[in-house]
């Protein structure tokens, strides 16, 4: 998609967008076996590594539950916030600020990365989403989350 976007008309443009917008609404729709047991899906139950642009190899995951992930979240943000600062820089908005993640909105079946890189426009004009690498059961927002960090 990337090789023709540019050469697309507004109106397929749009198109493009509409169909992309009905697709992550059917994975959203799509009955997950266990609505508290984030990441990526096997079909065994079992938890899995996460793999996305948010998890790193700093502890984050598999995680047994939806609540371990939010409190990962949590403190990883916080870390990373620290870290920017230099020592001097620590105020105590810093330390008592608390980090939100939004854990109210349930587990969805998300894509995960979702970018022109993954889009293909095929020959009979079916648009297809490709590498499901990152997919998995996370909150519905972190869907779009993954496409304003990559674009």
């Amino acid at each position: 998609m990337k090789d023709i976007w540019e050469s697309l008309s507004m109106l397929n443009k749009l198109w493009v967008a509409w169909t992309l917008q009905g697709y992550v609404a059917q994975l959203h729709a799509v009955h997950l076996a266990s609505r508290n047991l984030p990441g990526p899906i096997d079909g065994s139950g079992s938890t899995l590594r996460c793999i996305s642009h948010y998890f790193t190899k700093m502890g984050a995951s598999p995680f047994t539950s939806y609540q371990e992930m939010s409190s990962w979240f949590r403190k990883y943000c916080l870390t990373l916030r620290l870290e920017q600062s230099s020592s001097s820089d620590i105020t105590q908005e810093h330390s008592e600020k608390p980090y939100s993640f939004d854990s109210s909105i349930p587990l969805a079946l998300t894509h995960g990365d979702i970018n022109i890189n993954n889009i293909r426009l095929g020959p009979d004009g079916a648009l297809w989403l490709v590498d499901w690498e990152c997919a998995g059961a996370y909150p519905e927002w972190f869907e779009y989350s993954f496409v304003w960090v990559r674009s």
